[in-house]
């Protein structure tokens, strides 16, 4: 598989951060951390809203990708924690617990049924990053991946690739610009996803179009007959994909791009949406103009 560019991230990358207030120490840390990953972390003390407390975690939390909770010794008590788990697991999120309590003393007992937990020995920086990278939350935000490698290593003689794809994710085009560019589809999560959905949306004077690959695998493109397209292999400047199941693989498909006159330094946008992802993620891939080569 070619090395993800995470300069073509999903966005927003987003943590529910479910705590007790008082626990400064490890709320910084995490929240710090996360955010050197360029993660957002949504802390509920620090937003007012004035609505119900029950609305504004479900409103919050539907804006999330995951959960993560830090439990230190005496929460026993702060039965809000319990709510926001119990809730964030019925909309579907993936829930990762952080325990800096070594006794795990007073911790519900329905916790490890619904997540995996890490301990913290001491409360670090060392620790808790050591603790969250083990996790492996990055990887497990977004079951599917579609990404345009660049392939250093492995020249494309059929495709642009190499001299399109920049070291920071950006596309860069010509005016008349009519090549094939190759993308993966990468399942993150090892099972089947069902009902898949996903979209390109370009400028209009961009058109996309798809080639599958031969049924007889003689382009070496891995072609997958449980997938409808629209439109078919008519050239257009927005694509919708749909798999009533996408298999836990890699695929590889061919976009052919042809600009129409003058390269407009219009993004191409990158949508997905499943049956277990909440409203429909989105990366910005952006595209720049540059003279003939």
């Amino acid at each position: 598989m070619p090395a993800i560019n995470h300069f073509q991230r999903w966005s927003p990358p987003r943590f529910f951060y479910s705590h007790a207030t008082r626990d400064i120490e490890l709320r910084k840390i995490i929240h710090d951390y996360l955010n050197s990953k360029n993660y957002d972390v949504y802390i509920a003390e620090r937003a007012l809203v004035g609505k119900p407390l029950i609305e504004k975690l479900r409103d919050e939390m539907l804006s999330c990708n995951a959960i993560l909770v830090g439990w230190t010794k005496g929460m026993s008590t702060k039965h809000i924690i319990s709510f926001e788990l119990g809730m964030g697991y019925s909309l579907g999120l993936p829930i990762f617990l952080l325990s800096a309590d070594k006794d795990n003393k007073g911790m519900p007992w329905f916790f490890d049924k619904i997540t995996d937990y890490e301990k913290i020995n001491s409360i670090t920086k060392k620790n808790v990053a050591s603790a969250i990278d083990k996790m492996d939350p990055f990887s497990f935000i977004d079951p599917i991946d579609i990404i345009i490698p660049k392939y250093p290593d492995n020249p494309l003689p059929s495709h642009k690739n190499q001299q399109v794809v920049n070291d920071d994710g950006s596309l860069s085009l010509w005016d008349d610009f009519n090549f094939t560019l190759r993308l993966s589809l990468v399942n993150n999560i090892m099972k089947p996803i069902k009902n898949l959905r996903y979209k390109f949306i370009t400028s209009s004077n961009l058109k996309m179009e798809v080639t599958p690959g031969n049924i007889d695998g003689s382009s070496r493109t891995l072609r997958n007959e449980n997938y409808s397209m629209w439109p078919p292999s008519i050239p257009s400047n927005v694509l919708n994909w749909y798999w009533d199941s996408f298999p836990p693989m890699e695929m590889i498909f061919d976009i052919r791009l042809t600009v129409d006159g003058a390269c407009k330094e219009n993004p191409l946008i990158i949508q997905y949406t499943t049956d277990k992802t909440i409203g429909w993620k989105s990366k910005t891939i952006p595209i720049r103009r540059i003279a003939c080569p």
